[in-house]
Parts: structure tokens; C-alpha cells; sequence
């Protein structure tokens, strides 16, 4: 807490930092940005804990981007009208696994993979007001997709090897190896 205190650089929110808690981490994260980053960046990168980026890719991709194109952006890995997985028997026998009361559909509507988010600061806005209108799902990417399918006017989009090694993102293994999807590099 003195660290939070003295430099303002730390987002304190009342949760217990779990797997299955990330969606109030997202949250947290998105309304902390949005109160206090407003007017001080075009866009915003959320990325996962065990993925790095290539701050120079990232740059390069954003500044090809208009001011207007920036602001309004959504991108990620995108997943579309993904199979929502069921346990057999109970939770745990997958680590994804939902009930049929948290999601009655058997797919989820298109969202961006939660490992690496792109948000524009104008879309940042609507998906905190949003997000108070969802109903809570503890599938963190998945929420998203609902969230936006409540902003019929957004749409993510995808980037063409987002997790390629010498693109924008590198995913690190436990190991500590570099990770693009199949090999290690």
C-alpha cells in the first residue's frame, strides 16, 4: 500500500486474484483506464502475464493507424462462434468447462483471445458502461465477446499472426521459451 501511495502506479481492487476471478481483473483494469488514462493515449494494450510484445512491432502496427482508426480499435486473436465447453461430470474435469446456467447457448458470440487485447480509448468507454450491464461470466475472453455483442456497432478484429514470434507478440512458456502456437523458438 505505501507503494500505491507514493506513486499512484499500482490498481487496488477487491478481489481474490484467481484463475477464475481474471474477469474482475479485466474490469479493474479497463475502468482504472478509462477513469484515469482518458486523454493521454489513443489506445491501450491488455496483455496476459505470460506474454511479452515486441514494443517496436507494436509501434509500427499503432502509427500505421489514423488518430480516428486508433481510438476506435478492437483487435486480438479473434475466435469466432467458438464450441462453449461442458463438463461431463463437474468442473474440474476442465479447466474451461461452464455450466449450462452460465451459458445456455452452445456457442460463444465472437470475442478476442484475453491474452492480448488491443482497446481504442472511444471503445474503452462503451465497454466499461457495458460491462455493467453484463451478466458476470468467469471466462474473462468470452465475457468480452458478450459484452460486445452488446455494442452492435463494435466488431473485434483480428490481426494476422498476432502470436508469431517475429510479429507483434511472443507467448512464454513455463519453461521460459519462446512460444508461437507450435514450436519453440
Amino acid at each position: 500500500m505505501a507503494e500505491a501511495d507514493e506513486f499512484g502506479d499500482m490498481i487496488i481492487s477487491d478481489y481474490v486474484d484467481t484463475y477464475v476471478n481474471l474477469t474482475y481483473k479485466l474490469i479493474a483494469s479497463h475502468r482504472w483506464a478509462s477513469a484515469f488514462c482518458q486523454g493521454k493515449s489513443d489506445v491501450f494494450l491488455f496483455i496476459d502475464d505470460d506474454y511479452v510484445f515486441n514494443a517496436r512491432s507494436v509501434l509500427n502496427y499503432l502509427n500505421g493507424l489514423t488518430k480516428s482508426d486508433r481510438r476506435q480499435l478492437l483487435s486480438g486473436q479473434l475466435m469466432i462462434w467458438e464450441r462453449v465447453i461442458r463438463a461431463i461430470e463437474d468442473a474440474s474435469e476442465n479447466k474451461w468447462a461452464v455450466s449450462r446456467y452460465e451459458v445456455p447457448w452452445p456457442q460463444y458470440p465472437p470475442y478476442a483471445s484475453g491474452a492480448v487485447t488491443f482497446v481504442g480509448a472511444d471503445v474503452l468507454t462503451e465497454l466499461v458502461v457495458a460491462e455493467a450491464y453484463t451478466r458476470f461470466l468467469w471466462v474473462d475472453d468470452a465475457f468480452m465477446g458478450f459484452v460486445v455483442a452488446k455494442l452492435p456497432h463494435l466488431r473485434f478484429h483480428s490481426l494476422k499472426d498476432f502470436y508469431n514470434w517475429k510479429a507483434l507478440i511472443v507467448h512464454i512458456n513455463p519453461s521460459g521459451s519462446h512460444w508461437n502456437g507450435s514450436q519453440t523458438v
